[in-house]
């Protein structure tokens, strides 16, 4: 195939070449995990992860995540507040802490599509 996953100290799981592709090769496709509007706030992030599949959850929340800003962090406690409010349920499963994990994990693995 070409590709190999490797553990790194550096970036956590990383995907290397095992031999040369030809210029303009495809290497890899891979369809995105989770969609979200990020102009509609954390909300729609809660959202869009717990539409996932439990295993489709896992594979994100193991990801390598970024730190958060200070300012991050408020921001996500006050949206979670919101969140908790009003889905009760989902939030016994869905905690603040998984929250702050979820957006630095978006952080640091996401792209944006225009």
């Amino acid at each position: 195939d070409g590709l190999e996953v490797i553990q790194t100290k550096v970036v956590g799981r990383a995907v290397v070449s095992t031999r040369e592709f030809e210029l303009g090769s495809m290497v890899i496709a891979e369809p995105p995990t989770m969609f979200f509007k990020t102009q509609e706030g954390f909300l729609e992030m809660f959202d869009a992860f717990l539409r996932l599949t439990r295993k489709d959850q896992g594979t994100i929340m193991s990801l390598q995540e970024s730190s958060l800003s200070g300012r991050s962090v408020f921001l996500i406690q006050g949206e979670y507040q919101s969140f908790k409010h009003n889905n009760r349920v989902a939030a016994n499963y869905f905690t603040v802490a998984m929250a702050k994990k979820l957006l630095a994990i978006v952080n640091e693995n996401s792209q944006r599509f225009e």
